[in-house]
């Protein structure tokens, strides 16, 4: 799955997943 995420349609969303506690999450969706 860790693999995966680089090629993931959504990487942000799956970023968010991981770091649900992540300040803000729309900047990581961004990057």
């Amino acid at each position: 799955l860790f693999i995966d995420i680089g090629h993931s349609v959504a990487p942000g969303s799956v970023l968010y997943q991981l770091n649900q506690v992540a300040p803000d999450p729309a900047s990581i969706y961004e990057r």
